[in-house]
């Protein structure tokens, strides 16, 4: 079975070809069609009306969307029967051990968690323990003279927010500094911005986008592998279905290359929610200029957390 994202982009690229708008053109199209929902799971008339559009040689007359599309899923878990996720959080909430009962009422942390481990309760359960351990030897996290020295270099900060009113988490790995930085303080940093960055939004269940920004990116001196590892797994196992999207920017064609070829050993889920970015104007495609900071086409200040 073809996915449907490959469909989207046959029909994006069609378009553009016949209405000759180049690739800017092509990727306003793709975030359209995106938007509109069509690159998740879809009825099965919908791939032959995009196979047959991709096909003709004719112009692609611009309408809505075939109203053959039926869109499975939520907006909020992508792919996820909310139905199904509702009656998996009453039963877990009703069967948490003792140890995790403050989380009963919980249930916007319940629904991450579970999502996270594919409703599997036992697993999701484990899952929570581990967590709250976590923050119990984590939270919150003492501001002491290194850390703040370490979220004042700017290699992360909040940035505003996306169309949809999600935070902006700006990433600047052209300034990470493995052989300068110490690790435990890093992690550290990481963790107090995105708790004061979650902290502003006052909703519970926030999502946050990501902007990975390559701008001055040298493999020999910021490539930091042992601090996206360590980063990666603060965040898969204590911020679970916190991430709507990543952007990476910006994105040549090896780098793009690459993506097109690692996408597809990720699982669905994870997958739709990485874009790279090819150029400036498709990222303001994305976001408003007032949104971003300058050192990324916009004129939004930097917002450090001290």
């Amino acid at each position: 079975e073809v996915p449907m994202s490959v469909w989207a982009s046959l029909f994006a690229l069609k378009f553009a070809n016949a209405h000759k708008i180049g690739q800017a053109g092509f990727e306003k199209v793709l975030l359209h069609l995106k938007q509109r929902a069509l690159v998740q799971v879809v009825s099965a008339g919908s791939p032959t009306y995009m196979y047959e559009a991709c096909l003709s040689p004719d112009p692609i007359p611009y309408t809505e969307p075939p109203p053959v599309v039926a869109v499975q899923g939520s907006r909020k878990y992508s792919g996820v029967d909310m139905t199904e996720l509702s009656k998996a959080v009453e039963e877990w909430s009703a069967s948490l051990p003792e140890d995790l009962s403050e989380f009963r009422t919980d249930h916007s942390v319940l629904e991450r968690f579970l999502v996270a481990r594919q409703l599997d309760k036992e697993q999701a359960t484990e899952m929570l323990r581990a967590h709250k351990a976590w923050r119990a030897a984590t939270l919150p996290v003492e501001l002491t003279a290194e850390v703040k020295a370490e979220i004042r270099k700017g290699k992360y900060f909040m940035s505003g927010k996306d169309r949809e009113g999600r935070p902006l988490f700006v990433v600047r790995s052209g300034l990470f500094d493995p052989k300068e930085r110490d690790l435990d303080t890093s992690v550290k940093g990481l963790v107090y911005s995105l708790e004061y960055a979650l902290s502003l939004s006052g909703d519970p269940a926030q999502k946050f986008v990501i902007l990975y920004d390559r701008t001055g990116f040298s493999i020999g001196k910021n490539l930091d592998r042992d601090f996206l590892k360590a980063a990666g797994a603060v965040l898969s196992d204590n911020y679970p279905e916190r991430l709507a999207n990543a952007y990476i920017y910006p994105c040549g064609l090896v780098l793009n290359g690459i993506w097109n070829i690692v996408k597809w050993f990720l699982d669905p889920r994870t997958r739709a929610k990485f874009e790279m970015v090819t150029s400036n104007q498709a990222l303001l495609d994305l976001f408003d200029r007032d949104q971003l900071p300058d050192t990324l086409g916009g004129t939004a200040a930097v917002q450090l957390p001290c």
